[in-house]
């Protein structure tokens, strides 16, 4: 028999107070008029286009004895994929040749890149992984951006995921996350929403004569930015699926460094 699910909040302690730092710093912000979240709001640029790239066991397991070539770090398909987005990004934006912009027109000099990762089995106490509830930690990646690789991302990226094994390191920063977040923002950050782990596509079988979905669409990215993870389709061969929102100059420039970078490895 199942598990049922878990309702109580209360497992969730939290005795550092980040509850009332997390209110005292967006309140803080939205008051003194900081629009840097702005930065991620793709309603403001016109022209965005949608478009996925699959990223096959084939070419992850390839790029992965490049990435280790290159730079020692021995990744994980997640941190291989998103490092070669976060590089092929960076790339379309200028980055790949120094053009790369914040959103006050500064040049910038990092890269920044961040995703969330699962809190539950890291909180002190753990929490029990049947809570019906978001307990989720944020992880930033900073990389310099001109000329920023797909290895170089895919290790920076795979530091950070290595990093939340040692004892009490995904809260060690929290009480600065929604500044964070702002600071991101205005950075023009590579932001992750969704993840190979929630096996959307098999979520959304309904079994019988409908089965698997042929496509599975994140909504918010078409606003948000982000790139758009989920397991490989229908099939369900071990690759991930990466949806992007981008200027269509920008989509050209990224699809271009994708077939590049597979080209060259497989």
């Amino acid at each position: 028999m199942d598990v049922p699910p878990l309702l109580d909040r209360c497992v969730v302690r939290d005795n550092a107070g980040l509850r009332e730092a997390f209110l005292r710093d967006h309140r803080a912000l939205a008051a003194a008029g900081d629009r840097r979240l702005d930065g991620w709001d793709l309603s403001l640029r016109p022209g965005v286009v949608l478009a996925t790239f699959r990223f096959t066991d084939k070419q992850l397991r390839a790029l992965g004895e490049h990435v280790e070539s290159e730079t020692s770090a021995r990744c994980e398909p997640y941190a291989l994929a998103c490092g070669a987005a976060w590089a092929g990004i960076v790339h379309a934006r200028g980055g790949g040749t120094g053009g790369g912009r914040n959103v006050d027109g500064a040049a910038a000099s990092r890269a920044h890149f961040g995703f969330v990762t699962g809190c539950k089995p890291r909180a002190s106490p753990p929490i029990p992984a049947n809570y019906f509830g978001n307990c989720l930690g944020i992880c930033r990646v900073e990389a310099g951006e001109p000329g920023l690789t797909a290895a170089a991302a895919s290790a920076a990226t795979w530091r950070v995921i290595e990093e939340l094994a040692e004892e009490g390191r995904a809260f060690r920063d929290a009480r600065g996350w929604v500044r964070s977040v702002w600071k991101y923002a205005s950075t023009r950050a590579v932001t992750v929403a969704g993840s190979p782990k929630l096996r959307l596509y098999a979520a959304a079988d309904f079994g019988g004569a409908w089965g698997r979905p042929s496509k599975v669409e994140i909504a918010s990215v078409e606003r948000t930015g982000a790139l758009a993870l989920a397991e490989s389709g229908r099939d369900g061969d071990g690759g991930i699926e990466v949806g992007l929102a981008l200027p269509r100059a920008d989509m050209e420039a990224f699809r271009n460094f994708y077939l590049h970078l597979f080209a060259s490895l497989c």
